[in-house]
């Protein structure tokens, strides 16, 4: 058997994708830049039980040396998330990989009360994967973000613009 977690598959396609040597610009309003990517993370889990299944599509965002966000609200795009509903997990090299994905078991696990509260999540049926959509799941992004004054931690996002990476890249 070969199995591959679901943190240990994002933080590889992270490591693969995000530059983190890239320059910070700095605008005069006190707004930062910078290069990124994001991708759709999608948790199930279900009772064979009762037939009841319950789900959430997330948006995860990575850039610089190596800040997390995460977002539940979402239909579709990117593009039409509120900049005001990322949350911003991590901002440090040495523990983007711990502290950035601790949100995803607490969904997890509230999910799985969503779906049967008197039993143990073990005993339902859970599904951890990437959204795909029949394409390669990471996208480039550019993100402009500004310190968050409000929780005294991290960032909070401005604006995220998709862009195309060349196929040469």
């Amino acid at each position: 058997m070969f199995d591959l977690k679901l943190n240990s598959t994002i933080q590889m396609l992270v490591d693969h994708e995000l530059n983190r040597k890239t320059s910070v610009k700095i605008f005069d309003d006190g707004n930062y830049q910078r290069p990124g990517i994001y991708l759709p993370v999608y948790l199930e889990a279900s009772d064979y039980r009762t037939d009841k299944t319950e789900y959430m599509r997330i948006f995860m965002l990575f850039t610089g040396n190596t800040s997390v966000f995460y977002t539940t609200n979402f239909e579709s795009s990117i593009k039409d998330i509120p900049n005001g509903s990322w949350i911003n997990t991590s901002n440090h090299d040495s523990c983007w990989r711990s502290d950035g994905f601790r949100f995803l078991h607490k969904i997890k696990m509230d999910i799985c009360e969503r779906v049967n509260p008197d039993i143990a999540p073990y005993e339902l049926d859970t599904e951890s994967k990437l959204s795909m959509g029949g394409t390669y799941p990471v996208k480039h992004c550019l993100i402009t973000f500004k310190d968050n004054i409000k929780d005294h931690y991290g960032y909070e996002i401005v604006n995220i613009e998709p862009i195309k990476k060349d196929k040469k890249n």
